[in-house]
């Protein structure tokens, strides 16, 4: 049907080449089926039609001039569970008790849970001596899992001022063996860091929050270090029985 009506409405002399029929209705399909898809909108749009978003990403800085340390080992770090507001790839700006808004124009190269599970994974590598398991590595076995929860991953404008603020909730549990198939609780503790931001500008925001959240990393990895490369549980250990001293008569005793 469109080369029909294409045919029609240019003029091409009968006796010319094919070649130059074929290369004049090819040009002419082209400029029609770009006047078409021009009359749909654009092929790709950002949000409402505004510009494509700045996109930040969380590096690990390790402190200089530590050596690693006996952690708890086997150790697999599972990724940490997130509170709804900080799901979605946006950075997080709670306006006041049950408020929350998004900075405009920027997002995270991958959701919050994501980049801070990839952030432990790299910092708790560089700091142990021992092993460090993520999920992709579930075949091989493990001592110990360490659980997480991110509660705090935003900007903090409750207050009339801003705070750049990174809230982590942890706990080391043993891992079910068939000697001893319930899991214990070795240990769990809340970590937090803050910085003071001067501007809401996403770049000054991004990196206020990412050295917060080495903060939180370098906070875990001494609680880690505290509890040393095998720590025991808190469930108390079974009694041992036991067995008296067996009495030898004197000799020649009856």
């Amino acid at each position: 049907m469109i080369l029909r009506s294409l045919s029609k409405s240019v003029m091409v002399p009968a006796n010319a080449p094919k070649a130059v029929i074929r290369a004049v209705l090819g040009l002419t399909l082209g400029l029609g089926l770009a006047g078409g898809l021009a009359g749909c909108g654009p092929l790709v749009q950002f949000g409402e039609e505004g510009p494509p978003p700045g996109l930040y990403a969380l590096r690990s800085v390790p402190p200089e001039g530590v050596a690693p340390r006996a952690l708890p080992t086997p150790m697999l770090v599972a990724p940490p569970d997130t509170i709804a507001e900080l799901r979605p790839p946006r950075i997080a700006v709670f306006t006041s008790l049950t408020g929350v808004s998004y900075l405009p124009a920027s997002r995270w190269v991958d959701p919050p849970a994501r980049l801070m599970t990839r952030l432990l994974e790299d910092r708790l590598r560089d700091a142990s001596t021992g092993i460090v398991i993520t999920p992709r590595q579930f075949e091989v076995g493990y001592n110990y899992r360490l659980n997480s929860r991110l509660t705090g991953f935003h900007v903090d404008a409750r207050n009339g001022g801003h705070i750049a603020r990174v809230e982590l909730e942890a706990s080391l549990i043993t891992a079910p063996k068939a000697t001893a198939p319930e899991q214990e609780i070795v240990g769990t503790r809340k970590f937090k860091a803050e910085r003071e931001l001067a501007s809401v500008e996403p770049k000054h925001v991004t990196e206020s929050l990412n050295a917060a959240a080495n903060d939180v990393m370098t906070q875990m990895v001494d609680w880690l270090a505290g509890l040393g490369p095998t720590p025991r549980g808190n469930t108390p250990a079974p009694a041992q029985e036991v067995t008296p001293p067996v009495e030898v008569p004197p000799e020649g005793a009856k």
